[in-house]
């Protein structure tokens, strides 16, 4: 009786740290830039998700940046479709939305555009968009990158 009261208490606990782990997660969803390589300061992640906030309501098309430090299966172009796929990011039917993933460990970027935004931003665009932030990933100013990557949103 004494080891399964053991057992069941070490459940529970085991049960509640999920559920806070988990609430923990879902919080963070909600941000549109998962800064999990961790580039920025926290100023500028809440300035960049209240200006991507701001542009993805008003085209009605979800813009998201996400980093990481290493890259799952160690392949950019397969794990951003993975991501975007997987978080069911984009708004409404179509999943309309941009996502800029930055793989820290392959030095390499991926823009992943769904939706009538795959429409708007095509591979050409995709390449315009890399003239504008490349230079300011290569110096390490990663909060002027993403602020740029959120302008050639906000005009394609």
């Amino acid at each position: 009786e004494y080891v399964m009261k053991r057992i069941l208490l070490s459940l529970t606990l085991v049960l509640a740290l999920c559920l806070s782990l988990s609430a923990t997660v879902f919080a963070n969803q909600s941000a549109l830039v998962w800064d999990n390589a961790q580039l920025l300061s926290q100023t500028t992640e809440d300035e960049l998700n209240k200006t991507l906030e701001e542009i993805s309501q008003r085209h009605q098309a979800e813009i998201r940046i996400v980093t990481v430090s290493e890259t799952p299966g160690g392949s950019s172009d397969d794990y951003v479709e993975d991501l975007f796929d997987s978080n069911e990011f984009g708004y409404g039917e179509n999943r309309d939305g941009v996502l800029l993933l930055l793989c820290m460990d392959l030095r390499e970027f991926r823009i992943l555009s769904n939706g009538f935004a795959g429409e708007a931003i095509d591979p050409g665009d995709i390449d315009s968009f890399s003239d504008v932030i490349v230079s300011d990933l290569s110096d390490g100013a990663y909060g002027d990158a993403f602020s740029a990557f959120a302008d050639q949103c906000a005009h394609y």
